[in-house]
């Protein structure tokens, strides 16, 4: 066998070996990351646009992150150098509305790397990722829900005022015709 081969072939064995090892600790995206043989040291890679209900336009992302270069975690104040998670929500996007429903709690019940609180984006490490991924499901779920309600519940206002203002409007016709 050519020399080239054998090095071909050895460099792919020992990418095949890291994307395993790699699988098991993120499970989430073991099929994915076996197909295309992913290491876990790629500087940014894309896993997917979704989770469940929840649609990701910007993606679930994993890349290296290092304070002072081009890649950095934006308003964290810590030194890091890191391979983390990230993902962004917006809220106009989902459910066409700048109220965030409680997305903020989300950090305060699970441990997460960093919430950047004003450009709506999570950090999170291997072991972080799947159980934020189900805790923004949740929260999206219930979000939208809320949404919908309150959206409703305006509607349902304005109609009760335009009916009152319109009854206002009849009893002064009424009351003009009497005159009349």
């Amino acid at each position: 066998m050519l020399k080239q081969y054998e090095e071909e072939l050895q460099k792919l064995s020992e990418r095949m070996k890291k994307a395993e090892e790699f699988s098991k600790v993120v499970p989430l995206y073991a099929e994915q990351i076996i197909k295309q043989k992913l290491t876990g040291e790629e500087r940014w890679h894309t896993y997917g646009d979704s989770h469940k209900k929840l649609y990701f336009p910007w993606g679930i992302n994993r890349g290296f992150y290092r304070s002072g270069s081009d890649r950095y975690v934006s308003n964290y104040r810590g030194k890091h150098e890191c391979y983390l998670w990230s993902t962004y929500i917006n809220t106009i996007s989902l459910y066409d509305s700048h109220e965030k429903y409680g997305l903020d709690k989300i950090p305060e019940a699970i441990d997460i790397f960093f919430f950047d609180k004003l450009n709506s984006t999570f950090y999170c490490t291997d072991k972080q990722i799947e159980p934020l991924l189900e805790d923004l499901n949740t929260w999206y779920l219930q979000a939208k829900q809320k949404h919908a309600e309150d959206s409703l519940q305006d509607r349902l206002n304005k109609a009760e005022a335009e009916a009152k203002e319109i009854a206002k409007k009849i009893a002064q016709l009424k009351g003009e015709q009497n005159d009349g």
